[in-house]
């Protein structure tokens, strides 16, 4: 019924229950990306989803082409100026799925991290990420005092991070909760916020049924989300 009309509805959306408000609470609309993000990021950070057999075009011809170095030309072409290289993929998720191995044989298994965490691990992880970034500065302070309240991010520097605590400690304990290297959390944290040549690094976030399906869906996407506005990954090409 919906060939030939003007406007549709489509199920490719996050389903309306409470991950909704855990985006539309801190200010985001569902969905806030195009596809040509996916050829444009730096990283591609996926979470709690499978995109090879669930979304399979969007992965096969605008994540992959990033990874193996297939956008170059689109990259140097929208970003004059800015270090350009191949994208790298993060992607957590208790198991190994066909994605983490499609995305290891596009991009080299060295710019592509699994984190294979524990089920219902992934809120403490995404905060041990968020601490370390903070902890090196990363974050993208002039996006956070204009896009956001900073007496919200004190308090989420407070209560989600841990900032009375040390951040080693904390990276430490998230490892072991999560059944993961404090490396691989540090690497995490640069491949989405480290400095490079030319600007700040362009992270695309996604997840997926993984998460919205939890017992603990809204605190889940809240993690993600509070992750993408400290670094200034939202409303901008590539993020």
């Amino acid at each position: 019924d919906g060939v030939g009309t003007r406007t549709a509805s489509i199920h490719n959306r996050p389903a309306y229950n409470s991950e909704v408000h855990a985006a539309g609470d801190a200010g985001l609309a569902p969905l806030t990306n195009a596809y040509v993000d996916a050829q444009l990021a730096d990283t591609i950070m996926i979470v709690g989803a499978n995109p090879y057999e669930t979304q399979t075009n969007y992965f096969l011809n605008h994540m992959i082409p990033n990874l193996n170095g297939d956008t170059l030309d689109l990259k140097r072409l929208t970003f004059p100026g800015e270090q350009i290289q191949p994208g790298r993929m993060i992607i957590v998720d208790p198991r190994r799925t066909i994605t983490v191995a499609t995305a290891e044989a596009a991009a080299g298994k060295e710019n592509v991290l699994h984190l294979q965490i524990e089920p219902g691990a992934d809120i403490v992880v995404m905060n041990a990420i968020a601490r370390t970034i903070l902890e090196r500065r990363w974050h993208d302070i002039a996006f956070i005092k204009e896009r956001t309240e900073w007496q919200t991010f004190e308090a989420y520097q407070r209560s989600s991070l841990g900032a009375d605590r040390d951040a080693a400690d904390i990276v430490a304990e998230a490892a072991s909760i999560a059944g993961i290297s404090e490396a691989a959390i540090r690497k995490a944290a640069e491949w989405i916020a480290g400095p490079r040549e030319g600007g700040r690094r362009r992270t695309l976030m996604h997840y997926e049924k993984g998460l919205i399906w939890g017992l603990k869906n809204y605190e889940n996407v809240a993690a993600i989300v509070d992750l993408a506005l400290m670094t200034g990954n939202v409303g901008k090409r590539g993020s």
